[in-house]
């Protein structure tokens, strides 16, 4: 009967055996991210969960520019989770600085020839995680569009992200003419002006509520603001000289 140790020993030599299997694809600087759910789809269909092995695939697979990148964790194995550890190192030594991806998405990025969707992905795949670039994404996006398609998408404002820029892809597609770039800008014009006026109607009705507030000791507005000089009264008043002056 086998040992314990030969059972592990056999265990450990098949899944080595199958890591040499493993078509792992060129290491992709541009998007280390990517490169690794790639590889780790490898390693399901393989079955590979052992970090060891995995951190060997790893090392045995990376060309002279990425490994020069992690040549400390491949010199010296970690000794925690080795596979964690040069993955996390990887795509952090790989990845621009903010500053970086910054530049890139202000100069670095134009429209082109290719779709605004494609554009969005790019951007996105610049930005990274990175939330506070995140923030500005829409305004930044919408900037690198043709002004007409500005013009016909600012009537959308509560429209997402993704929602803008597939229907600026089939407004670039269809070339809008000068009266359908009229006809959403004239949309946008009416957003804004309704917006406005639910404003003035919100600061109207404060004014309101304001005057009738105003009253104290349960006169009415115009007694309360004007006393004895009044010419008009609003029942019902305490004035008291409402019985003399017939208001």
């Amino acid at each position: 009967m086998a040992t314990a140790e030969q059972i592990t020993a056999a265990v450990q030599a098949a899944v080595n055996t199958q890591s040499t299997t493993i078509k792992i694809p060129p290491f992709w600087k541009d998007d280390p991210t990517v490169w690794f759910a790639q590889v780790e789809k490898q390693f399901e269909i393989k079955n590979i969960i052992d970090e060891a092995t995995k951190y060997n695939t790893i090392c045995f697979n990376l060309d002279t520019t990425a490994a020069s990148l992690v040549r400390d964790m491949i010199t010296t194995t970690p000794p925690n989770e080795p596979y964690t550890t040069i993955k996390t190192a990887l795509i952090s030594r790989s990845t621009p600085a903010k500053r970086e991806r910054f530049r890139m998405l202000m100069g670095g990025t134009e429209l082109g020839d290719q779709k605004p969707t494609a554009l969005l992905r790019e951007m996105r795949r610049i930005m990274g995680d990175d939330m506070d670039i995140a923030d500005f994404l829409r305004e930044l996006f919408l900037e690198k569009l043709p002004q007409t398609t500005q013009a016909m998408l600012a009537a959308f404002p509560d429209k997402t992200i993704d929602e803008i820029a597939a229907m600026a892809d089939e407004m670039i597609i269809s070339k809008p003419s000068v009266f359908q770039v009229e006809k959403y800008e004239l949309s946008a014009l009416k957003v804004e002006i309704n917006a406005l006026k639910s404003e003035l109607k919100q600061s109207k009705n404060q004014g309101n509520m304001k005057d009738q507030d105003s009253s104290t000791d349960g006169l009415c507005w115009y007694h309360a603001r004007f006393g004895s000089k009044a010419h008009t009264c609003k029942q019902p008043c305490t004035y008291l000289g409402n019985s003399n002056t017939g208001h």
